[in-house]
């Protein structure tokens, strides 16, 4: 869940690996927009991910973050 994020109607949230291999790539509008933890239908391993927030909107630019999956 991203808070706020649904305000920039042009938002696009991606997830990478830690070799820069794209998981998720989805406009974020909610809680039910977000990333399930999978790739190509199966759960992606234990560790950590990049997340890629591009607002799409004039003055604005991305935002990186990294976030931790575990199960």
């Amino acid at each position: 869940v991203i808070e706020g994020l649904e305000a920039y109607g042009n938002n696009v949230v991606k997830i990478y690996d830690l070799s820069q291999r794209l998981l998720f790539s989805a406009h974020y509008g909610g809680p039910g927009d977000g990333w399930d933890g999978t790739y190509k239908d199966s759960m992606v391993p234990v560790g950590s991910y990049v997340c890629v927030i591009d607002y799409n909107e004039a003055g604005l630019g991305h935002e990186a973050k990294m976030i931790y999956i575990n199960y």
